[in-house]
């Protein structure tokens, strides 16, 4: 299930209609229109992302609705991932470990 129908079935079932003005996969799109007063923006960070600095805020979604989930990362043993995807398995790795000792 994607973020976008998540976040549409969440807002539903809190009788929310939110006005949608742009649906991107741009996260720069994105905070620029936001940061124009334009909008607000939801969007996933990465996991353990969570300092607030001038240029956004983070805010976490707390709904007893929302129950946690497992997320598995997957890799073929006998094969080599490329180099860009080697970088984001152990950027991932890095920060499940760091929410672990949260």
């Amino acid at each position: 299930m994607s973020a976008m129908q998540v976040y549409d079935d969440m807002f539903a079932k809190a009788r929310i209609q939110p006005r949608k003005m742009l649906v991107t996969n741009s996260y720069e799109l994105m905070r620029a229109v936001a940061q124009t007063g334009m909008a607000i923006a939801l969007a996933n960070v990465r996991p353990g992302d969570r300092e607030s600095t001038k240029e956004f805020r983070y805010v976490p979604i707390k709904d007893p609705r929302v129950k946690p989930q497992r997320l598995t990362i997957c890799t073929f043993e006998a094969r080599n991932p490329s180099p860009i995807a080697a970088v984001f398995i152990e950027a991932l790795k890095k920060d499940f470990e760091l929410l672990e000792h949260k």
